[in-house]
């Protein structure tokens, strides 16, 4: 069961880092999304109806979320052991939110800002509602980062911090820095489980 390690030295507002550091990650997930261990997780939440909100939903209500913060250098560790040891920190618990969201082909990205590493969802126009203080899906907030729409979800509450509340909420911070160079989404992929990830940025092979 391997893990990444990480270089921590690097300053939380260097752009190429955070950039990076999304598209691995992303990759780390699309990778995992071809996994047994989550294609288990992602059978038992798939809609039938196979529309990406109540997969979403049922994601976000689902994932079991024990936050713990790493207090010396940074590890990446892939979903299986995530899911395994039952504890992570923001890029851990992000990678399996996003793993899952793309082993049932929902449009997902993972999201690198100062510090902190998130999930967001792309939003197809046609669902997109309206009004005068904000857009919305469902009723779940709505973002626009550059013109386009994204549910963002933050991956580090726990499952009682989510009881009851809707996808997307307690996402404010990450979307404080919308617009900016500071919020880094990783570059679109199709809406389907990927490809193997590359190995030049560091990705190993799906595990069983």
């Amino acid at each position: 069961m391997r893990t990444l390690a990480q270089p921590t030295s690097r300053s939380g507002f260097d752009v190429d880092y955070l950039r990076r550091s999304a598209a691995r990650l992303d990759h780390l997930a699309a990778s995992d999304a071809r996994s047994a261990t989550v294609r288990s997780v992602a059978a038992r939440i798939h809609d039938p109806g196979r529309r990406w909100d109540e997969t979403v939903r049922r994601a976000w209500a689902w994932l079991p979320t024990h936050y713990v913060e790493e207090r010396t250098g940074d590890r990446w560790q892939r979903s299986r052991e995530t899911l395994t040891r039952g504890v992570g920190d923001c890029e851990d618990w992000s990678v399996v939110l996003a793993a899952v969201l793309k082993a049932n082909r929902v449009d997902c990205r993972v999201v690198a800002m100062p510090q902190h590493i998130a999930v967001a969802v792309r939003v197809p126009a046609r669902d997109l509602v309206y009004s005068e203080a904000m857009v919305t899906v469902r009723g779940w907030e709505i973002y626009l980062h550059h013109a386009q729409p994204w549910l963002f979800l933050e991956s580090t509450l726990g499952p009682k911090d989510r009881a009851g509340r809707m996808p997307g909420w307690g996402a404010a911070h990450i979307a404080a820095f919308a617009d900016s160079p500071y919020l880094q989404i990783a570059s679109a992929r199709p809406a389907e489980v990927p490809a193997p990830a590359s190995r030049s940025l560091g990705v190993d092979p799906p595990e069983s």
